[in-house]
């Protein structure tokens, strides 16, 4: 019954979850309560951002392990709500139709000792990492985007070499999104020179 119940919670928003399943018998409080839950929360322009669901976040951050929040003002009225910070002990995944890097940086602080947390088009990702560059050894770039541009080796080599001296290690994965709108692209092309010698010499590839 318990796998059930997750498999369900699976499918639909944290706050949902809580609302429909709460206090209706205890095999569900326990559902709610157990290590094991897993919750995703998705916050849009129709989220009510009240006392209720202030308190719910509180107290489920050991639950949820993502955010998925839609605009720039949405995410603008949730950080007046609450910060999201360390104590989401699960955090796995953040995603934000829209941000600044201002306000990225602001989240990146307070999650800088999330244990399972990994970290927009390039050029706002350039930025971002501007502002860290400096002393940066390692640099482990996940990236889901339909922004190819981060396939351009080249451009990755004269930002690396220009911006980031210190670094020692630099990991890159990028996932594609292959659907029915998927065309290959001039950046595709660039992935192979990934191979040239200044990948190759750092071991980089």
């Amino acid at each position: 019954m318990a796998l059930l119940g997750f498999e369900i919670f699976d499918c639909l928003d944290g706050y949902d979850i809580y609302k429909a399943f709460s206090n209706l018998n205890i095999r569900l409080e326990n559902l709610l309560i157990s290590s094991s839950l897993s919750m995703k929360i998705d916050i849009s322009s129709n989220t009510i951002f009240d006392f209720h669901y202030k308190q719910f976040l509180k107290s489920n951050k050991h639950h949820i392990i993502s955010f998925d929040i839609d605009s720039q003002s949405t995410l603008d009225k949730f950080m007046n709500l609450l910060i999201i910070d360390s104590l989401f002990s699960r955090l796995e995944s953040l995603t934000f139709n829209s941000i600044s890097t201002y306000k990225l940086l602001i989240i990146l602080f307070h999650l800088k000792s999330s244990p399972y947390l990994s970290s927009s088009k390039f050029d706002e990702f350039e930025e971002f990492l501007l502002k860290l560059c400096s002393p940066l050894q390692l640099c482990d770039a996940k990236i889901e985007s339909r922004d190819r541009s981060y396939f351009n080796a080249d451009r990755w080599e004269r930002f690396i070499s220009q911006n980031m001296t210190s670094l020692i290690r630099f990991i890159f994965r990028y996932s594609d999104i292959i659907d029915d709108e998927f065309e290959l692209t001039f950046y595709h092309s660039l992935i192979n020179r990934f191979t040239s010698s200044f990948w190759i010499d750092r071991k980089w590839f």
